[in-house]
């Protein structure tokens, strides 16, 4: 197999690992005829690019297709794989976005922008540490902070070479399995987010009133509030996370133990990971607290 299809291989199963995590107990007949009818737009697309032949390389049609998945998958479901979060996801992409920043303190506008942060993340870092739990406007505080976040994260973080390789020489660069894996776990992951950045801005659109479009955002709201984990965190779990998690961000910061984006991407999957294995302990509980009474 040729490097540009081993990098489109690897980026592919990548994106549908993400979607497996993302739709994991969720999938009914609906959400599958949505996704056949999302993939078969996207390729008839693919074949009409290639039969007008608008790129001179096969692979960079395909590699465009492979980023336009995640895109309409992320806007036609996005009230379907939304994920949860909770004061653990929360405080594991605070300390990457900081290290994000940190790593990017040279430039001037992001300077600026850590100083209006630094609330936020004290009010992160307070619930954390205390135990009083949020309410509804606390919640979906958390959650507009955590799609900020995230949105910062894919503009000063995601390579844009990814994409910009799909317009030149996908042979320029080399495929490597984790890179590349890691690039369409993350994208997916990132855009299934960045939709509800936009949905709950309370601009309406060309044909819409402004009552219409708060309905929606209130919509919205609630439903950013629902995905909102009350689960609280405990002194030692909020140690261990800064431990394992923020310990690995600063010693790669200081000795460089891998590349940026590598590492920023396996933070990711860490999160998620973390997230996923919670969830399930959680479940035991409540599961083993209800056979007991």
């Amino acid at each position: 197999m040729s490097e540009n299809y081993s990098y489109i291989l690897y980026v592919g199963l990548g994106m549908l690992t993400q979607l497996v995590i993302l739709l994991w107990g969720k999938l009914s007949k609906k959400v599958v005829k949505r996704i056949f009818i999302d993939v078969a737009i996207v390729v008839g697309f693919l074949l009409y690019m290639l039969g007008r032949e608008r790129f001179h390389d096969p692979a960079s049609s395909i590699l465009i297709a492979f980023f336009a998945v995640p895109l309409l998958l992320s806007w036609d479901l996005r009230k379907i794989i939304l994920p949860r979060i909770s004061e653990q996801s929360i405080l594991q992409l605070l300390l990457i976005f900081w290290y994000v920043l940190m790593m990017h303190n040279s430039v001037e506008y992001l300077k600026t922008l850590a100083l209006i942060f630094a609330f936020p993340s004290l009010a992160t870092l307070a619930m954390t540490f205390t135990s009083s739990k949020a309410n509804n406007a606390a919640k979906l505080f958390f959650y507009l902070w955590y799609i900020i976040m995230i949105a910062v994260l894919a503009f000063v973080n995601f390579d844009l070479r990814y994409f910009l390789m799909a317009f030149d020489h996908l042979a320029k660069v080399k495929s490597h399995f984790l890179g590349d894996f890691l690039s369409g776990f993350t994208f997916f992951y990132l855009v299934s987010h960045l939709n509800y950045f936009i949905e709950i801005i309370p601009l309406p659109s060309k044909h819409q009133s402004w009552s219409d479009r708060w309905k929606e955002v209130k919509e919205y709201a609630g439903l950013l509030e629902s995905k909102y984990d009350d689960y609280q965190l405990h002194l030692y779990q909020t140690g261990l996370i800064i431990l394992v998690q923020g310990g690995f961000l600063f010693c790669n910061y200081y000795f460089h133990l891998m590349g940026q984006f590598l590492a920023v991407n396996l933070s990711l999957l860490l999160l998620q990971i973390v997230g996923i294995i919670s969830q399930r302990i959680k479940m035991f509980y409540r599961y083993t607290s209800i056979q007991s009474s």
